[in-house]
Formats: structure tokens, sequence, C-alpha cells
């Protein structure tokens, strides 16, 4: 649990200080976008006026616009923003991976 409260704690303190809460990375930016979508109950976004103004990877703005990701990843980013803590999804989930880790490897001991 020790290694779980490291993991989150430097997490956490990465997301927020460094990076202040937002997503940098063009993958990390389609899957906040598209969790807001899910978040406002929403699969895809309206149809943009300009779509030369949503030139960005990862992003389809041809029709509806949505994000060709799979949804698992946005699902779960779309209840951190319902909560408003988008940006703790991942320092939370850094807690629990040494856990899981170490039940998966005990599982796989005996």
């Amino acid at each position: 649990m020790a290694w779980g409260a490291a993991c989150g704690g430097l997490s956490a303190f990465v997301a927020q200080v460094p990076l202040a809460g937002l997503p940098h990375v063009t993958d990390e930016v389609a899957y906040t976008l598209q969790s807001r979508l899910f978040a406002a109950g929403s699969r895809t976004g309206p149809a943009a006026d300009n779509a030369s103004m949503w030139l960005m990877p990862f992003w389809s703005n041809e029709g509806p616009m949505y994000s060709p990701f799979p949804p698992g990843w946005p699902a779960l980013l779309s209840v951190g923003e319902l909560a408003g803590l988008a940006a703790w999804v991942n320092p939370l989930l850094a807690c629990l991976l040494p856990w899981i880790v170490f039940r998966v490897a005990l599982s796989i001991s005996d």
C-alpha cells in the first residue's frame, strides 16, 4: 500500500504541478474531448461549422465529431469529468496499480 501511495502521490504531483491538470499530447486531447462528450450523455459531438479549425490527429470532424479510439478509457475519464476531477483519474489508478500487480502475481505463482 505504501508503494501505491507513493505512485499515486508522484502521479498527482506531475498531473497538477508541471502539467496543470491539462492534456498535452494529441491522443490525450482526443480522449479528454471524447470523455466530455460521454459525460454530457452523447457519443458524438455536433458537426463543426468550420471543420478546418478542427484539424487535429485522432479526431474525426467529417459530420458528427468523435474520437476513433475505443470508448473504454474515455468512459472511465468521463466519471472523473462528472465529478470535476478528470486530472485525478490517472493518479488514483496509479495508487491501485501496485496492489493489482501484486494480486495478479500472487495468483499466478500459486
